[in-house]
């Protein structure tokens, strides 16, 4: 049985929100597409718009790659330097699943 980390599992939360960000944009993209539109489908798209840009701020703010930028960038040029027990994650980010009981 795996356990899952919820809100702390930043790998699937990313993947979900990606996926929701795929799904609107396809929405939008079939709401501004050429042609006849309604009122109300443009009111749709506006604030389809909106929420797309909201999710885009989020994940940019959430889900910035400074952090392991800044591990990747202290490690030595040689990887013969590099020690077995060196920490490489973050302490604020859980990118895995933990498949322990």
């Amino acid at each position: 049985m795996s356990k899952l980390h919820m809100h702390t599992d930043i790998g699937t939360r990313l993947e979900h929100l990606v996926d929701l960000h795929s799904v609107w944009s396809f929405g939008l993209m079939l709401l501004e597409s050429p042609g006849y539109h309604t009122e109300l489908e443009k009111q749709h798209a506006e604030m389809l718009r909106v929420a797309i840009e909201m999710l885009n701020y989020r994940l940019e703010e959430e889900y910035s790659p400074t952090p392991y930028a800044k591990v990747i960038n202290s490690l030595p040029k040689e990887a013969k330097e590099i020690k077995d027990d060196i920490k490489i994650d973050p302490d604020d980010f859980t990118t895995h699943r933990d498949d322990t009981v």
